[in-house]
């Protein structure tokens, strides 16, 4: 969805004389700080939250039972997994933007 809303703005930056090599390190810029910080909220949601999941669980099941821990080892484990991963999203999902003709991608 998001290379369809880009479409005409890539088209334009191709059009004023961007070359491909730079558009795709925007590309890759932008996915980088994507997930980055897609990692690092999920992270401090997770920080913030098992607590409360933790109380709830051993409430509802009568046990006292961890259900949730965050330990930093893990944390560096899903930063290392989701920011290659949204790297890589967000250049397969430009892929056919890139390779497109100019005026294609400007419609005209």
């Amino acid at each position: 969805m998001l290379v369809e809303e880009r479409r005409q703005t890539v088209g334009i930056l191709r059009l004023i004389g961007l070359r491909k090599g730079r558009l795709l390190l925007q590309v890759v810029a932008e996915g980088l700080l994507v997930a980055t910080s897609g990692a690092l909220f999920g992270i401090l949601l997770a920080v913030t939250l098992q607590g409360a999941i933790n109380v709830f669980f051993q409430w509802r099941y009568d046990t006292t039972l961890i259900f949730v821990r965050l330990t930093p080892r893990i944390a560096l484990e899903c930063v290392f997994l989701a920011v290659p991963l949204g790297v890589l999203a967000s250049l397969v999902s430009s892929w056919t933007l890139l390779r497109s003709d100019v005026l294609d991608l400007a419609r005209r």
